[in-house]
């Protein structure tokens, strides 16, 4: 199975550089690849609907209206990367949009539509560990 410090290597061979043992390491290399691996994995988990780190939620109505064009906008989760389908209770497709909406003065990221309910599939986070479904995918995912 691969580990991220094997992926780490992997890239760090590629740009003709000393490998490491750990993120640990007190090498530059170690420092780098500690700083930079979930930004790179979140990036390439955004590229595809991975099943492995496919979540399912119910979301939260904001307690605003979209400026124009939808009627609803919805709180993401936390550790959402991208949105993969939107479905209301009949199981309809709405048109939706991920976009900036004014709560109080503060920009938020919202999920807007004209649903009336959101629940949700999307592409979660990895923060490292096993926040992913390693029993019933059988892959290993960087651990």
């Amino acid at each position: 199975m691969a580990t991220a410090v094997g992926i780490a290597n992997i890239a760090l061979n590629n740009l003709g550089d000393r490998t490491i043992t750990a993120f640990s390491d007190k090498t530059a290399q170690a420092t780098s690849c500690s700083n930079r691996f979930s930004d790179v994995v979140n990036q390439v988990l955004r590229s595809h609907p991975w099943n492995c780190m496919t979540k399912r939620a119910t979301l939260a109505k904001y307690d605003l209206t979209p400026v124009y064009l939808y009627d609803y906008a919805y709180v993401l989760p936390s550790d959402a990367l991208r949105v993969v389908s939107l479905k209301e209770e009949e199981d309809y497709d709405y048109a939706w949009r991920i976009e900036v909406v004014d709560e109080g003065g503060t920009d938020k990221l919202a999920l807007v539509t004209d649903a009336s309910s959101a629940n949700i599939r999307y592409i979660r986070k990895y923060i490292g560990g096993t926040n992913h479904d390693v029993a019933n995918s059988g892959i290993d995912l960087f651990d």
